[in-house]
């Protein structure tokens, strides 16, 4: 009971936004991103898309634009489509 090991895993808390139902989701989107990429923290920002605010047209065509854009000033954004999410974090440069 005294001596009982640890375990070495880590809890991750992101720092969740969620997206209004109007049609300021893409800015909701782009504040946070110009946020992350002003403080450089090396918190990872999830974005929660659960009543498919931004739609699959945009996650299909409008998600490889923004990556293109936002690549070369080092942030990197994923979409989860199982949990309907986007991960938002600062790319680490070698």
């Amino acid at each position: 009971m005294y001596n009982q090991k640890r375990k070495l895993t880590k809890n991750f808390k992101y720092k969740t936004v969620d997206l209004s139902n109007d049609y300021n989701s893409a800015l909701e989107l782009s504040k946070c991103l110009t946020e992350l990429w002003r403080k450089k923290t090396k918190t990872t920002i999830k974005i929660l898309n659960k009543q498919n605010q931004l739609g699959k047209d945009w996650v299909k065509y409008g998600l490889p634009e923004w990556q293109a854009i936002w690549h070369p000033r080092g942030i990197k954004i994923k979409y989860n489509q199982k949990q309907k999410t986007i991960f938002l974090s600062i790319e680490k440069k070698l």
